[in-house]
């Protein structure tokens, strides 16, 4: 794992545009300086009302509604596609099954190489937006305790942390989201957006090329948001972001001036209202596309930050070429926390407690408040909660 200092202008080469409002929702379009012909990106809607994906750790299920293709070449020489008739699956992914539960579709992997058509198809990698990132949380300590300490139960002990779940918002909930992406202006370079709900940064976006974002604009309302975003929109209206024009203004040249500048603060404004989205990102989940590679990322679980998690596809160069990123919530951030604060310490209880500077009684209590209480004997917890102790040592 490494860090990555964030910035999205120096990695992406990005300008940033002044931000377009709607009640709770502020877009901020980012705008390519220069056109990349040798990655791009097309969606397939899955049709599929609930799909299985298999990946290292087993299987997990949840709703996806479109993947992505990025194809791409390893000279620099331009992506000739060869757009599929009919919306067909990528090649590899087998179809939907119909059962009592509605439609079921079965992917192989977050991330999986596509096969080519013919020899002249050019190389192409499928991903499910967000779900490399999410399915990265979900495994997180997956196999549980490697000690059989007597606090844990004797499922946790057999089969680790079998059952895992993570909720979420999709955008079409979130208040005001489909009418600003609807009715607010896609610009002629835009490659991407930062999205702001009640002035709080929620997510990032940036395809490759300016003529795949605009099929993959209106895709914002089908990714996933964190639950309490959905309050910031409907009660806190976003504040206006004030152009003022500095300098003495005589003349259209001088206008334009300090139009530029004017444009530029506001860039950079949106920029630093992104938060704790600017700490250095931790790059997991390596996936190789040709010259091209795919991250899973975070910016850290530690208490008392922002947590933002993603995926990102790097250029030789270290510049930017996708991103989707996802604002977690404060319980799916502490339930990464305590786990791998637990597994730095081989799973003692007493030990990673003592480490956090608190007692075993009130780790249990944080990891059952949490929703990870079902790791623990029964005893153990209502102990815990009851303030009498848990059970420490081997």
């Amino acid at each position: 794992m490494t860090g990555l200092p964030f910035d999205p202008v120096a990695i992406g080469d990005f300008d940033v545009r002044p931000p377009q409002l709607h009640r709770g929702v502020r877009l901020v379009p980012l705008c390519a300086r220069r056109r990349d012909e040798d990655l791009r990106a097309a969606s397939w809607q899955t049709g599929h009302d609930l799909t299985a994906v298999h990946v290292k750790e087993g299987m997990y299920v949840s709703r996806i509604p479109y993947s992505v293709v990025l194809s791409y070449t390893r000279d620099g020489s331009p992506v000739v596609r060869q757009d599929k008739p009919g919306g067909a699956p990528p090649p590899g992914d087998p179809h939907a099954w119909r059962t009592w539960l509605g439609t079921l579709g079965l992917l192989r992997g977050v991330a999986r190489r596509v096969p080519p058509e013919s020899p002249g198809s050019p190389e192409a990698t499928r991903v499910l937006p967000l779900h490399m990132a999410m399915a990265g949380l979900l495994s997180t300590c997956f196999s549980g305790p490697t000690v059989r300490w007597p606090e844990y139960s004797d499922e946790t002990l057999r089969r680790g942390l079998r059952l895992r779940e993570e909720r979420a918002l999709p955008g079409r909930a979130v208040p005001g989201m489909e009418d600003a992406l609807r009715v607010f202006e896609v610009l002629e370079e835009q490659v991407g957006m930062l999205i702001f709900l009640g002035d709080t940064f929620a997510s990032a976006f940036v395809a490759p090329h300016p003529d795949d974002y605009r099929p993959l604009h209106h895709l914002l309302l089908e990714d996933f948001y964190q639950r309490n975003l959905y309050w910031l929109a409907l009660y806190v209206d976003a504040a206006p972001w004030n152009l003022t024009l500095d300098g003495e203004v005589g003349s259209y040249a001088d206008l334009r001036a300090s139009l530029a500048r004017a444009h530029q603060a506001w860039g950079e404004g949106a920029l630093q209202a992104s938060g704790d989205f600017r700490r250095p990102w931790t790059l997991e989940g390596r996936h190789e596309a040709g010259p091209f590679t795919l991250y899973r990322f975070h910016t850290g679980y530690e208490p008392g930050f922002e947590h933002h998690m993603g995926e990102c596809v790097l250029r030789p160069d270290g510049r930017l070429g996708w991103l989707k990123t996802f604002r977690m919530a404060e319980d799916q951030a502490a339930r990464a926390w305590l786990l791998l604060r637990l597994r730095d310490h081989d799973w003692n209880v007493e030990q990673a407690a003592e480490a956090l500077g608190s007692t075993a009684k009130e780790l249990v209590r944080r990891l059952h408040a949490v929703g990870l209480g079902g790791m623990f004997k029964p005893e153990v917890v209502r102990a815990a909660r009851a303030g009498q102790g848990a059970h420490g040592g081997r």
